[in-house]
């Protein structure tokens, strides 16, 4: 009876913990995407004046292929920010949309673009992320 009952709790844990055990592809995958998120985040601030808040939910991704499109999506929301930010008054609201707005990216098969009002979600696997086109249509909005 003792088995039965570690095993499960065995399975639970390992289950739980497993997100947080990345392996060495993963870590050095996430080295390489996360200096290219930052930069799309100055690139961003750079053209606008105000830099966008991207978070990435690395835990999401449970292998380094799935991660390739995480920089992309980065790239897309800098993309949208210099094809937008053109005078004073786009500046303007452009940074007051972002001031209270977070970007997430988190794995998801097959991509997921959403407007939650102070979050845009965007999803990406391997081979989609979002587009600069699709968080424009955001920004466009402020």
């Amino acid at each position: 009876m003792v088995k039965r009952m570690i095993l499960p709790q065995l399975t639970l844990a390992l289950a739980l913990a497993s997100p947080a055990l990345a392996g060495q592809p993963e870590r050095e995958t996430r080295k390489q995407e996360e200096p290219k998120v930052k930069q799309a985040m100055e690139d961003g601030k750079k053209a606008c004046g105000c830099a966008p808040e991207i978070k990435v939910d690395w835990d999401s991704y449970k292998s380094s292929s799935d991660m390739g499109s995480i920089s992309s999506a980065a790239e897309g929301v800098s993309q949208a920010l210099k094809e937008l930010c053109t005078d004073g008054d786009n500046k303007k609201a452009i940074c007051k949309g972002l001031k209270s707005t977070t970007i997430t990216i988190h794995f998801k098969t097959g991509s997921e673009f959403e407007d939650k009002g102070k979050t845009v979600v965007c999803g990406t696997d391997g081979s989609s992320f979002c587009s600069s086109g699709q968080f424009r249509q955001i920004f466009e909005k402020w």
